[in-house]
């Protein structure tokens, strides 16, 4: 019985790889399967298991079964895409984009029905990388609607569901709507989220496509005043995307030949033209 087992000469590390590996196994297990699989006592397991909960690194449901969460998914997120690389790579992409813009810009990529995303604010701090405590609802907001736009439609479906379980909109015709605005957003590679997280803001993003052309991520942009800035915004929000997008695909490229080539040069992003765009305070 795994309640019996034997700790002697398992480290904590070693005890938690063999946790986190139970789950490439099977994506949701109750407390005894964990302990049965890692060859734990159910006691030890409860304690490594809660740990892993508290970093988001697993998920605990109202019946008490775990699943992977954010954390761990980060580990794997974007297609099989290295988020390190995506985040070196977008970096940059999203300091001129907030420069020319004025404005507070995101990266997003999918994980599971939530999106995980580095933030560039309009001001002198640092690009926010990756952390899995900054997270928005895929089905809500821009970057997570752009996200669910380019995926297999059985796939999105799946992830609007999941997270209409628990709320009192999940009906059929608010899936059949969510399926509609999917459909908009392809047609115009373009989301547009009025009100944003915030009453008179307005959220804008953008698909980056990678290798073969597959979603990997998408950039979003936050204004004060859309009806001041939508048609500048659109067109600076396409080059920063596209030239994401070509950035991805010759790291790719780079990687599948010899080492030892310079980075090609990433195109300058040219400031909006026509109207002042309005900085978010």
């Amino acid at each position: 019985m795994a309640g019996n087992s034997s700790e002697t000469g398992r480290s904590v590390t070693g005890k938690l790889v063999s946790i986190l590996s139970s789950f490439a196994r099977a994506s949701e297990q109750s407390l005894t399967e964990v302990a049965h699989s890692s060859n734990l006592p159910n006691s030890t397991a409860h304690r490594l298991l809660s740990e892993l909960v508290r970093h988001r690194m697993l998920l605990r449901d109202e019946d008490g079964r775990y699943r992977t969460g954010l954390g761990l998914r980060m580990l794997s997120a974007s297609g099989g895409h290295d988020t390190a690389a995506i985040e070196d790579r977008a970096t940059p992409v999203l300091e001129d984009l907030s420069e020319v813009t004025g404005c507070r810009v995101r990266l997003g990529i999918l994980v599971g029905d939530q999106v995980g995303y580095m933030e560039k604010q309009p001001d002198t701090s640092p690009v926010a990388g990756f952390r899995p405590t900054a997270t928005l609802p895929a089905r809500t907001s821009a970057l997570g609607r752009t996200l669910l736009a380019y995926i297999p439609p059985a796939m999105a479906d799946a992830l609007i569901a999941h997270s209409l379980r628990n709320d009192l909109a999940g009906t059929t015709s608010e899936v059949d709507r969510c399926r509609r605005s999917l459909a908009c957003i392809r047609a115009r590679r373009l989301a547009i989220n009025p009100g944003g997280e915030h009453r008179g803001n307005c959220c804008f993003a953008s698909p980056v496509f990678g290798p073969g052309g597959q979603i990997v991520a998408a950039v979003g942009i936050t204004v004060a005043d859309p009806a001041l800035t939508l048609k500048p915004l659109m067109s600076v929000l396409s080059i920063a995307s596209r030239s994401l997008s070509r950035e991805l695909a010759d790291a790719s490229s780079a990687r599948s030949k010899s080492n030892g080539h310079p980075r090609s040069p990433r195109p300058a992003i040219p400031p909006p033209s026509g109207s002042t765009v309005r900085r978010l305070p």
